[in-house]
């Protein structure tokens, strides 16, 4: 099933508006057809359409994508989801040569085949009550390219709760919130306002480029609790992959550098990681990371609430290859604590210089 909106000409493009009074659901009827998609293409000069998605409950399966994309010099569409319950995705049962694809709801700006690809990708506005992304749910803007504009921002507004967890059984599509630069423009920032954050067994949340491109931001403002804890240990690719709160510079794996024409020495500058949070907790391996794998300079974590916790092996880093160290801000109005080889972390792995670490915290609870 597709509904489907472009834009080939130079003005402003028609709108998608679904209004739900009850539940709203994609998913696949039939085994081996294709999955289920809403999009909006901007193909020349004019504005995409925007996408506009209003229901009760909301649930996106079995592979099934809403996106908007531009593929010229307009800017894609804004694509904005709202659920007076919750909104849930859950991914991969359609399946490539590869193996299972994910669930998405992205936007993006796509220069791969193009050198003049100046509109910005849309954004992407989701509100709910609880949101659920779950074994290969994914919401992604991103910048595919190097000629391409800059990738829009994602805004995340869940009453009660976040949750992203697990991924996809065979190609290790992770769930994840993101935006991401394979390319030129910029990627956009992350803005999750919530109650409680909540990534498991490889869950993300990301501002990162892999090229050119500077990296957004993370913000995460939430009343209660972030947790971030354990991995999920890939088949695919036979190794860990961490939960993860991450900003920054990420050398590109062979695949995307030869999809998207970049360099393997990716030399865009670093995002930051901000939180604000009641209690803080990293538990099982899992990180929360400012990182330049490239020739840029670090970012910078700041983490502002009451309570920080840190256990087995987690940790705080903020880490550069060869450009200025990152900076790690911890405020917290109670107490850190750091248990079983948990640490925090600002170092230079080349040739760049150290990052500071400035804890302001009434007491810090240390057991290795």
């Amino acid at each position: 099933t597709i509904i489907q909106a472009n834009n080939f000409g130079d003005r402003q493009a028609g709108d998608i508006n679904i209004n739900a009074s009850g539940d709203f659901t994609m998913s696949q009827l039939f085994p081996d057809l294709t999955e289920s998609r809403i999009l909006s293409f901007a193909v020349a000069d004019g504005t995409g359409s925007n996408i506009n998605l209003t229901s009760q409950n909301i649930n996106l399966n079995d592979s099934s994508s809403i996106f908007t994309s531009t593929v010229g010099k307009g800017d894609g569409g804004t694509l904005t989801i709202k659920a007076s319950g919750d909104i849930n995705l859950t991914g991969g049962t359609v399946r490539n040569s590869n193996g299972d694809l994910p669930t998405t709801v992205s936007t993006n700006t796509n220069a791969i085949n193009s050198t003049n690809v100046t509109g910005k990708g849309g954004n992407i506005i989701i509100d709910a009550q609880n949101i659920n992304l779950v074994t290969g749910g994914i919401i992604q803007s991103s910048v595919l390219g190097l000629n391409g504009g800059n990738a829009g921002d994602v805004i995340i507004n869940a009453t009660d709760s976040v949750s992203l967890i697990g991924e996809t059984d065979t190609f290790a599509f992770i769930s994840n919130i993101r935006s991401s630069s394979f390319g030129g423009g910029k990627a956009g920032n992350v803005e999750i306002n919530t109650g409680r954050i909540l990534l498991q067994d490889g869950g993300l949340i990301e501002a990162s480029n892999q090229s050119t491109g500077a990296s957004g931001n993370v913000t995460l403002n939430v009343s209660e609790s972030v947790t971030v804890e354990g991995s999920y240990f890939s088949p695919r690719t036979q190794s860990d992959v961490l939960s993860e709160i991450r900003a920054g510079t990420i050398r590109p794996i062979p695949l995307f550098q030869n999809a998207f024409g970049i360099s393997p020495n990716p030399s865009g500058d670093s995002g930051s990681v901000t939180i604000n949070s009641g209690v803080v907790n990293v538990a099982d391996d899992a990180r929360i990371i400012a990182v330049n794998e490239g020739t840029g300079d670090g970012g910078e974590i700041t983490i502002t609430g009451d309570k920080l916790n840190l256990s087995n092996q987690a940790s705080i880093l903020a880490t550069t290859d060869s450009g200025t160290g990152g900076v790690i801000n911890l405020n917290l109005d109670e107490i850190i604590s750091l248990r079983s080889q948990s640490q925090i972390n600002a170092e230079s792995l080349i040739t760049g210089s150290g990052g500071n670490i400035n804890i302001n915290s009434p007491s810090c609870n240390c057991r290795f």
